[in-house]
């Protein structure tokens, strides 16, 4: 008899906690309802866009990816691209030589006709430093308002050496003054202004017209004229060639990097020739 009691309360148990409603707790974890569950499927999140999976979904086919928000891609055009260009469906900002445009047009390369993108457009340079790269801007006549970006090199400049300062606490010439004259040194070619005499701020305003390359050696070298012999008050050396950035400025503006030094200042004009 105990024994048939025992067989039947365990089968009594058993089916009592199957019967709906009834809560059993796996291991610790948060009891599951099963009524709950069989009223309310699981569902799962799918991404950022929210799509739920149904448990209780039957596997016809493969599942398919959620469709972005915002539709399919839009080309690039006027609609995202207003204020720059269009190149290969990509929208750049169309601020460059190279890549030049706006309004979602197609970009330009304002570049291969010498000109320079301004406001989304290709135009002519009116400075050196709009043009990109070692290019810079040619005038013809020199004055004219705009020209054209050519290479930097293989061309000849226009060097004119305008004035200088000079410390006259120095040794040389304490009474009067010293004779300063400019020694121009452009590669292998020397050629040399006039002398200023008796001033401590010279004002040569003279010129060479020499052939650059990118690493032409340039040097401007101040001496004092003096019948025993011509003293070195200081000098502006570009052994490797004059960056491009100067050529660019279209000026050289030298400031000494001490009071002491016996050349202060030198200001010099560069510009491409034709």
């Amino acid at each position: 008899m105990n024994q048939h009691w025992r067989r039947g309360g365990l089968w009594a148990l058993a089916l009592t906690a199957l019967a709906p409603g009834c809560l059993f707790d796996r291991g610790g974890t948060a009891a599951w309802d099963a009524r709950a569950s069989a009223e309310s499927p699981l569902r799962f999140s799918d991404g950022p866009y929210g799509a739920d999976l149904d448990s209780t979904a039957t596997n016809d086919g493969p599942l398919q990816d959620a469709p972005a928000p915002d539709g399919p891609p839009v080309p690039c055009g006027p609609t995202i691209c207003g204020t720059g260009c269009c190149e290969s469906n990509v929208c750049h900002p169309g601020n460059t030589a190279a890549v030049c445009g706006t309004g979602g047009a197609p970009c330009q390369d304002c570049s291969q006709s010498g000109e320079v993108c301004r406001a989304g457009s290709c135009g002519p340079c009116e400075k050196s430093t709009e043009c990109a790269g070692e290019t810079v801007c040619l005038k013809d006549p020199w004055d004219a308002p705009t020209g054209t970006c050519v290479d930097a090199w293989n061309r000849e400049w226009y060097i004119l050496v305008v004035s200088g300062l000079i410390n006259c606490t120095s040794v040389w010439d304490i009474a009067s003054g010293p004779d300063p004259f400019v020694n121009i040194h452009v590669g292998s070619s020397v050629s040399h202004t006039k002398t200023k005499y008796d001033t401590c701020a010279p004002d040569w305003k003279q010129y060479v017209e020499e052939p650059l390359q990118k690493t032409t050696a340039v040097q401007l070298e101040v001496r004092d004229e003096d019948v025993v012999g011509d003293q070195l008050i200081g000098k502006v050396d570009y052994p490797n060639g004059v960056p491009i950035n100067l050529l660019k400025e279209g000026a050289i503006h030298y400031k000494a990097a001490k009071a002491s030094d016996g050349l202060q200042e030198l200001e010099v004009v560069v510009r491409p020739l034709p």
